[in-house]
């Protein structure tokens, strides 16, 4: 695990958030204890009595920001900070990832070093196998309708496709996400190109990194989801589900919809 730098990036600025977080660090600390050396955490000053303490009492490197910069900007203070001794790979893990095959993490580094070719590696939960229940064009009986997701390229306009190299590992068309497991250089010449941007969205990274790394690969089965359970969804603050409006009354930034706001105007303390 060497060759992979993690980030967590958490903003707790009402309770809904603070309980979704206490339960996947608990989730992290019953997957992988060994993380809790390495991590790295970037706090958007979240405002919720007993988070700052309760990141510290699990991770050993626990960065706050003196307000919220959003998501994407943090992941550009952490890029940057890297590059004193640059990884190959990144792994984000966003504050409702919930994992259940953390461990297997190392492998597929393994797999990326034996396959330079293919550019990163996708994660999340997803079956090979029973791939129409995550198509959400398609739905059917048994859907996984919380982690839906298109099977078309839309960069190319090509249907989602997987070759299998050597289970659980497969090459596929799909395009990358922010919490994959990616290439350090791919990552940083991403953002390198977004900081430009007055504004751009998710899919503006997916595009710019398929230009470097037009092929990756899945684990089958992944390794984490984003369906939190038992959660009740209809009252936790999430950027999918909750309105823009309501966002921006308490504080929080949209992930899907962003820009990267210049490092010379926010301070990041270790605490």
């Amino acid at each position: 695990m060497s060759d992979v730098e993690i980030l967590m990036v958490t903003c707790c600025l009402e309770p809904t958030r603070a309980n979704v977080l206490s339960q996947v660090i608990h989730n992290l600390n019953q997957q992988a204890p060994e993380l809790s050396a390495s991590l790295t955490v970037f706090d958007n000053a979240s405002t919720e009595e007993g988070v700052i303490d309760q990141l510290k009492s699990h991770f050993n490197n626990v960065y706050r920001c003196d307000r919220n910069v959003g998501y994407w900007s943090a992941i550009d203070w952490w890029l940057d900070k890297l590059q004193v001794d640059p990884p190959k790979y990144t792994y984000i893990i966003e504050s409702d990832m919930m994992h259940y095959n953390l461990k297997a993490l190392g492998s597929c580094v393994k797999f990326l070093n034996d396959y330079p070719e293919l550019g990163s590696m996708r994660l999340h939960e997803y079956s090979v196998k029973n791939r129409r229940l995550y198509d959400k064009s398609v739905p059917v009986i048994g859907s996984r309708k919380n982690i839906w997701q298109s099977h078309i390229n839309y960069v190319t306009g090509e249907q989602i496709v997987h070759q299998v190299i050597k289970e659980p590992f497969w090459a596929t068309n799909f395009l990358t996400h922010l919490p994959a497991l990616n290439r350090y250089s791919a990552m940083n010449s991403s953002f390198n190109f977004l900081r430009k941007q007055t504004s751009f969205a998710e899919t503006d990274f997916q595009r710019q990194y398929h230009s470097i790394h037009p092929k990756i690969s899945l684990i089958d089965g992944g390794i984490f989801t984003v369906d939190l359970n038992p959660c009740d969804k209809d009252k936790m603050i999430t950027s999918s589900y909750t309105s823009p409006e309501e966002l921006k009354r308490l504080g929080y930034q949209t992930t899907r919809y962003a820009s990267i706001t210049p490092r010379d105007q926010y301070i990041v303390q270790r605490v």
